[in-house]
């Protein structure tokens, strides 16, 4: 796991330098860079660093990689989980190879079976790679998004690296901020890909492969390939597959010469991957876990977890959350590089940095799982929306307007919100339903942003990157659509920014087991009854491992990895903040915001007429990531 950078028609080694002392973090243990001859006689070359955090062979595996024929240098963010089987395959073609590094597997492999060569690599990846006879440098980023890989142009060429505060470094790169980019984030609480908050720098989305040559740069798509293993046809059956491969994922992915622990929610996706690992490892992994104090105890998940370490007989190491929140949050908005407003950010930082303190460098996450098997609370509304398909529209838009007379709660019960959102989707055609689940800023709270901003991008709305990514997606079964759009928008910009992100922060390598390709494959040729069946969630994950894990944690209804921050928001030092931060001359300075409606936002929050967590959160994040 490191981080990379680097540039094209450029021979600034200082420059490259410069860009991976903004993200040291994400590689500590080593910092190297190479420049790369270009066409003779242009006086351009490439130029490729990494600062490595050693996790495979650490003593050999240094960065950047030469193949021995000296053809191809590479550097890579990521694990490639089968690298033995790919070590395997070359010795037996005749390549001999100098280390036990999944590095210099992943370059001598590219270099003898070509780019499709990437196909055969289980795990996440963001990779960039010089070929010194095409003379053209290659970027790939995995096909599930799980590493990050940005991209700006200069005058001269292109600049790469894994996070945009690292692009930012360049001097070419403007800082101009995207609008629209404005508008994603308050409206999903990421900016989906591939924009991001800068206009000068984007994304390489997921599953994509640039190339860049001597003026020009094209793109191509890559893909794993296709599991070939088919669900079987009774439900039994099916359970016993899902074990048997996530068993396999989970086996893949302990593969570390550093100490290993697990994320532990105390939720069964991360009870299952406990299990799993526990019983592949042979050795008792420490389990680590967020406790809130007592007045945030809906939030708490520690008993729960207790519950399954006991069970399991796993070490438990519960991480107590003060209260503070701005300390860390602080810390995350200076490395995400742009604004990003999933308040488990920082829940997911303070256990990696927890577990770093204490010698672990890799985690395994249950990430991806609610995903895969449809375990949010939008996914069951559109069961339970298809059920009452028969109430008249009229009695629906009834039920929606008395529904707005309802009270709301800061101390974590959103349930009184999320029966206001459901019947505002259930008054809409299904495909439409998706969007308004999944999306804040509708309606009044629009009105948040000034009438200076909202004319600058009159056309722009805060439907308009859901209704784009729907649009590509031609399924015509709305249950099948909701997971694509999940595993396109959702996954890759939300939850998986958050792992990353978070984990590398405090110099953590986070593992994401769910997320192996042929668990995948096989989760999205399930039937949509093996996910939901009336109203439980994740039905065949709960059902796999019922006879394992306590009934408690299989029977119990879905969490999430939160924090407390709406009742700070409410009554805590987050609100204090935030009023600050949101006094009138403040606000108009910046000129996105309605000053007045902003307040009234606050103000209702407090009183419990609204719950505005999620959007208050965001405005208050974007605030401090413009002075950051």
């Amino acid at each position: 796991m490191c981080g990379i950078a680097g540039l094209t028609s450029s021979s600034d080694d200082e420059l490259v330098l410069k860009m991976l002392g903004r993200m040291k973090y994400r590689g500590p243990d080593d910092t190297n860079v190479i420049s790369l001859h270009g066409t003779e006689g242009r006086g351009h070359g490439t130029v490729l660093g990494v600062n490595r955090l050693a996790i495979i062979d650490p003593e050999r595996g240094r960065q950047p990689a030469t193949t021995k024929s000296g053809k191809l240098t590479l550097v890579f963010n990521g694990e490639i989980y089968n690298h033995p089987e790919l070590r395997a395959r070359l010795e037996s073609d005749g390549v001999r190879l100098r280390t036990r590094s999944d590095t210099e597997v992943i370059a001598e492999y590219i270099e003898l079976y070509g780019r499709n060569g990437l196909r055969d690599f289980h795990g996440m990846f963001a990779i960039a790679w010089y070929d010194l006879c095409a003379r053209e440098v290659y970027l790939a980023r995995d096909h599930l998004g799980i590493k990050p890989l940005f991209v700006a142009t200069t005058k001269s060429g292109f600049a790469f690296a894994s996070e945009i505060s690292a692009l930012i470094a360049h001097p070419e790169i403007s800082r101009e901020i995207d609008l629209r980019a404005v508008i994603d984030f308050h409206a999903l609480s990421y900016i989906p890909a591939p924009r991001t908050i800068y206009l000068g720098v984007r994304k390489v989305p997921p599953g994509t492969m640039m190339i860049i040559g001597d003026g020009y740069a094209r793109s191509e798509s890559i893909s794993p390939r296709t599991p070939d293993l088919a669900p079987a046809t009774s439900y039994l059956g099916r359970k016993k597959q899902l074990y048997e491969l996530l068993a396999e994922s989970v086996r893949e992915q302990l593969i570390s010469d550093v100490p290993l622990g697990l994320y532990l929610s105390g939720g069964v996706d991360s009870s299952a991957l406990a299990y799993l690992a526990n019983l592949e490892c042979g050795v008792k992994l420490p389990a680590f876990t967020i406790g809130y104090r007592e007045d945030a105890k809906l939030f708490d998940e520690t008993n729960y977890a207790k519950l399954v370490c006991n069970a399991l007989g796993l070490e438990h190491r519960v991480v107590d959350f003060d209260g503070d929140f701005l300390t860390p949050l602080a810390e995350l908005v200076r490395a995400m590089g742009e604004p990003h407003g999933n308040s488990s950010d920082v829940s997911h930082y303070l256990v990696a940095k927890a577990a770093r303190d204490e010698g672990f460098k890799v985690l395994l996450s249950g990430t991806g799982a609610d995903e895969l098997f449809a375990g949010y609370p939008r996914q069951l509304a559109l069961t339970l929306a298809r059920r009452f398909e028969w109430i008249p529209s009229t009695l629906r838009f009834l039920l929606m307007r008395l529904s707005s007379f309802f009270a709301e709660s800061t101390s974590g019960d959103h349930r009184p919100r999320r029966a206001k959102q459901f019947l505002r989707g259930f008054c809409k055609p299904e495909r439409e339903r998706l969007i308004e689940w999944l999306t804040y800023f509708h309606h009044d709270e629009a009105q948040a942003f000034s009438g200076e901003f909202r004319a600058r991008i009159p056309e722009y709305d805060h439907e308009t990157a859901l209704r784009l990514a729907l649009d590509g997606i031609d399924s015509k079964d709305i249950f099948e659509t909701a997971l694509e759009l999940d595993m396109r928008t959702w996954l890759p910009d939300n939850m998986l920014q958050v792992t990353d992100r978070a984990s590398m922060l405090a110099s953590v390598e986070v593992r994401v087991p769910y997320l192996g390709e042929r668990v995948v494959g096989f989760a999205r040729s399930l039937p949509w009854t093996d996910k939901i069946s009336g109203f439980r969630t994740k039905r065949i994950l709960k059902d796999t491992f019922a006879d394992i894990l306590p009934a408690e944690i299989t029977s119990r209804a879905k969490q999430g990895f939160t924090t407390p921050m709406s009742m700070s928001l409410a009554s805590g030092e987050l609100g204090r903040v935030f009023e600050s931060r949101f006094a009138p001359e403040k606000v108009s300075r910046r000129g996105f915001y309605n000053c007045e409606f902003v307040r009234s936002m606050l103000d209702r929050h407090r009183s419990e007429k609204r719950d505005f967590c999620t959007e208050l959160w965001s405005m208050l994040v974007l605030d401090m990531f413009m002075e950051s």
